[in-house]
């Protein structure tokens, strides 16, 4: 779906239309823009009234959304963050927005990233429904008296949902951004030293001492902190990820390394489980030249290893794309106490028959 927000969408064909026949050369092919509006697109009113609000905070913090991704906005985004020099945090929805590594990515779930909501003056929310993971609570956000909150959105229902608005622009996200970023810098007057940041260049050290326990397991078993790391090394940040699962998902969320847009795709709705491998055979068929990384476990793996996805995934269409998978389930329900992780591989130059095990 091209309008709004991406989603599923139902076509209904007429049935003369479907089974008509004829020379596909001499049917017109209508422009995108001929059937299908463009935008939103935010008015310049409202972008200097953010520019307005932006300029006078003394701490503003970005908080970037799955949209920003999606939207193709990461550019502009980091653009408006850095012309700010201000924390910029990624829902958990939103990870491939920011690089991890970007020095002004604080890691949404660290003590450096509570303070630095609790500080802010002003939000800066763009493409996030901002929904119960993000802004719920005044224990970590501090008190919406206190805080100005601008949201950028394609979708007006996302709006105001968790906290009142101090601004509201129902716009892409790419284009918004880059009209703000624009007028702020030729707006006076700039910060005197050009920069908002209370925090450290970065937070990473801060993030990583708080689960130095992780990191320093000697067993019995594999620490999922250490798989991670390990599987990161392995296929570093070129890679398109897909993560499944619970705990897997926030294992992976924080050890993964950091990639590029549109390389970290999963899916956070009440902890679904069984998309993993469909959406890496997708993601290899559209990008057949990179490596595609699925990481599964907490029994996601189980809904679709002996289900529709792998016959498909061995057709002869999907092989003619070089699907080649590395697939890691990590013990799940039943071998949560070891978290021994096993690798499936799967070869695009053969049948996708059950695969070799290795431990």
């Amino acid at each position: 779906m091209w309008i709004g927000r991406p989603g599923p969408v139902h076509i209904e064909i007429p049935a003369p239309i479907m089974y008509s026949t004829g020379d596909e050369a001499r049917v017109t092919i209508l422009p995108p823009p001929s059937y299908r509006r463009p935008g939103p697109f935010a008015s310049q009113e409202q972008i200097d009234e953010a520019a307005v609000i932006i300029a006078a905070a003394k701490n503003p913090i970005a908080l970037a959304g799955a949209g920003v991704d999606r939207g193709c906005a990461n550019t502009e985004l980091l653009a408006l963050v850095e012309l700010l020099d201000c924390p910029v945090i990624a829902t958990m929805a939103g990870r491939a927005s920011v690089p991890s590594d970007h020095p002004n990515a604080v890691y949404a779930y660290s003590t450096a990233a509570d303070a630095a909501r609790r500080d802010a003056d002003v939000i800066i929310a763009c493409a996030s429904r901002v929904g119960n993971l993000d802004i719920p609570y005044d224990k970590y956000w501090g008190s919406p008296s206190t805080q100005k909150l601008i949201q950028i959105d394609v979708d007006p229902r996302n709006m105001g949902v968790t906290r009142p608005l101090s601004l509201g622009i129902l716009s892409e996200v790419k284009v918004a951004l880059a009209a703000l970023v624009r007028t702020l810098r030729a707006g006076e007057p700039h910060p005197e030293n050009g920069i908002h940041r209370t925090l450290p260049r970065s937070d990473a050290p801060v993030a990583r001492e708080e689960i130095r326990v992780g990191l320093a397991w000697r067993g019995p078993g594999l620490h999922p902190a250490q798989a991670l790391q390990v599987i990161g090394r392995l296929f570093g940040g070129d890679a398109i990820y897909v993560t499944d699962g619970g705990n897997t998902s926030l294992w992976s969320h924080w050890f993964l390394p950091a990639t590029r847009p549109r390389s970290y795709l999963n899916i956070l709705e009440l902890g679904m489980l069984g998309t993993g491998i469909p959406s890496a055979i997708g993601a290899k068929l559209g990008n057949p030249d990179r490596e595609v990384v699925c990481v599964s476990g907490d029994g996601a793996a189980g809904f679709q290893l002996h289900g529709d996805a792998i016959g498909r995934a061995g057709k002869p269409k999907a092989r003619d794309h070089r699907v080649r998978r590395r697939f890691v389930d990590y013990g799940g329900a039943q071998r949560a106490p070891s978290l021994r992780p096993h690798f499936w591989y799967r070869d695009g130059d053969s049948p996708l028959a059950p695969g070799r095990r290795r431990p």
